[in-house]
């Protein structure tokens, strides 16, 4: 099934923004309408953030630690230590 390749333009430019590969069979690509969301999944600000959120980054950061250490990489805390930490407000 082929990847087909949607770009997002700036009307007033004409410039491609973003580009969104879609694989879909071709009756439901034919059939796709794209429509703006009312309320964003995320915000933003302009240079002050890479738009993760907190869970990401520390996930992010478990992951490097993986790729330095490998297998010899032990985190300090139990998983029901961590699973408390994020289920408490």
């Amino acid at each position: 099934m082929p990847a087909y390749e949607f770009d997002l333009v700036n009307q007033i430019t004409g410039e491609v923004i973003h580009t969104i590969p879609v694989v879909l069979p071709v009756d439901e690509r034919n059939a796709l309408v794209c429509k703006r969301r009312e309320i964003p999944r995320s915000l933003v600000v302009a240079g002050s953030s890479t738009g993760n959120n907190q869970s990401a980054e520390v996930l992010n950061g478990y992951y490097q630690k993986e790729l330095q250490e490998g297998s010899r990489f032990k985190s300090s805390f139990t998983k029901d230590q961590i699973k408390k930490a994020w289920s408490t407000p």
